[in-house]
């Protein structure tokens, strides 16, 4: 190697190193979005979303009838929670992990209790499958 290459090459490692040795990771949860920003509103009428306007009962409807427990309600017709929907339970499923994300990043307790209520809930439609032999 010539020695010009060889100090290009160092120049260039040193260059990077000096730019790259300053990122360092950080937790979403060390990011806070001020309250007066699109992103902030958009955030918080996304919980509400999740906390409010969905129903318990209707989201676990299909579940519960598959474990023979009392379905009280009505099932979410005309959606992927449809009874009669071969992808029914996926939203749910898209609905814990978006209530996980919410806790996990705010620490809201209205998302928190309603995480706690459904995965309670499925608890109760587990143990009444397995109770009927299903593993």
């Amino acid at each position: 190697m010539s020695p010009k290459l060889w100090l290009i090459s160092v120049a260039l490692l040193c260059a990077w190193r000096c730019t790259y040795s300053i990122i360092q990771s950080f937790e979403l949860a060390d990011v806070k979005l001020a309250s007066n920003t699109f992103q902030a509103k958009a955030a918080a009428s996304n919980i509400r979303y999740l906390v409010e306007l969905l129903d318990v009962d209707r989201l676990l409807w299909s579940f519960r009838k598959n474990a023979g427990l009392p379905t009280p309600g009505e099932p979410y017709s005309g959606s992927w929670e449809d009874p009669g929907c071969e992808l029914r339970g996926h939203f749910v499923g898209h609905y814990l992990s978006a209530l996980s994300f919410v806790v996990m990043n705010t620490g809201d307790a209205a998302a928190s209790a309603r995480l706690a209520t459904m995965v309670a809930e499925l608890r109760k439609v587990q143990d009444a499958l397995r109770a009927q032999g299903h593993s």
